[in-house]
């Protein structure tokens, strides 16, 4: 076990990796395709723009099973919360006042009070989802901490079938769209890793890790040539997991 007082430079690395995975994801769904909406999906330049985007869930998850790792036996610093609504809060306002002040948006009531709250209407989906899960925090890490390996790996089990497995088969999405379900299993996963470390070798250990992550986007990527989006929704499930599992297993 680590010494949680100092910084794992492995887990700050993974953190430098999936934000630039996220910027590319955005440069992806806000530039390219939101600029060629009718862009051929059969096209090259398709195709490298979901190569270049692929990251964006993966790595959202990435951060969330961060979270569960560090924070499952702690207690929730209530104050940093109330210091990241108001920080949500402010860069809301702001980029509201520069928006309208150079006519960038046109002003409208609905808008107005969308951006005044950004909490309420979820500007941020993110933060907000991310606030929402901390609120549940209090409640959720006294139950994992209760339960043992065999039942902690069931709720995982079950929870996975049922938000991710079963819709990705029957509606070709995973958790639903539900960015919260997607948080609190990430979460859950991410106390479990913390609360049952894997008993072997660091070495052999980050080393099979990284192995299985290096199939996985083999997997994926292949899955995005073939147009096959169901498979690249659940496959970015486990690479978020099994990412982690390298990186926080590789010597500091």
């Amino acid at each position: 076990m680590k010494n949680e007082s100092c910084r794992n430079s492995s887990i700050e690395l993974l953190r430098i990796i999936a934000i630039i995975l996220i910027i590319f994801h955005h440069f992806n769904i806000h530039g390219i395709i939101n600029k060629y909406t009718m862009l051929d999906t059969n096209s090259t330049q398709y195709m490298l723009s979901q190569m270049i985007g692929w990251g964006g869930y993966m790595c959202n998850s990435i951060f969330i099973i961060i979270t569960g790792y560090f924070t499952i036996k702690k207690n929730i610093n209530w104050y940093r919360i109330y210091l990241l609504i108001i920080e949500l809060c402010f860069y809301s306002w702001i980029i509201a006042i520069i928006f309208y002040g150079m006519g960038l948006i046109t002003f409208s009531i609905k808008d107005f009070i969308k951006y005044a709250f950004p909490l309420l209407y979820s500007v941020n989906w993110f933060v907000c989802c991310y606030i929402v899960l901390c609120c549940f925090l209090p409640y959720l890490n006294p139950y994992l901490c209760s339960l043992d390996k065999k039942k902690y790996l069931s709720l995982i089990i079950v929870i996975f079938i049922l938000y991710s497995f079963i819709p990705s088969i029957l509606k070709g999405i995973t958790f639903m769209n539900d960015a919260l379900s997607q948080f609190i299993f990430m979460y859950i996963v991410g106390g479990y890793i913390r609360r049952f470390p894997f008993s072997q070798k660091r070495f052999s250990l980050s080393k099979t890790w990284g192995m299985i992550s290096l199939m996985l986007l083999m997997i994926l990527f292949i899955s995005i040539f073939l147009k096959g989006w169901i498979l690249v929704n659940f496959i970015s499930v486990f690479l978020s997991i099994t990412f982690f599992m390298f990186f926080i297993n590789l010597k500091p």
